[in-house]
């Protein structure tokens, strides 16, 4: 696992800004590790993925562009 890129269509914002803003951080990292325990217990391959990330994506092809990544979808959990 040491070469190539990780390539995943789902992607779950882990809501950093919402625990700095002090506004539910908590609840909101539960809701993105609920999601990602659902989304693995379904089958899914899926990354985490910060704001910052999101904020320097482009959008092409029906797919958000992060990096070497893209992803047809991104969950926002109690965002």
């Amino acid at each position: 696992m040491s070469q190539g890129v990780h390539q995943a269509d789902v992607a779950v914002i882990y809501p950093v800004a919402t625990g700095q803003a002090d506004m539910g951080g908590p609840e909101a990292t539960n809701a993105a590790f609920v999601a990602g325990a659902n989304l693995m217990r379904e089958g899914y391959d899926f990354i985490f993925i910060d704001d910052e990330s999101i904020a320097r994506a482009s959008v092409a092809d029906g797919r958000l562009h992060v990096s070497d990544a893209a992803y047809r979808v991104i969950i926002l959990p109690s965002m």
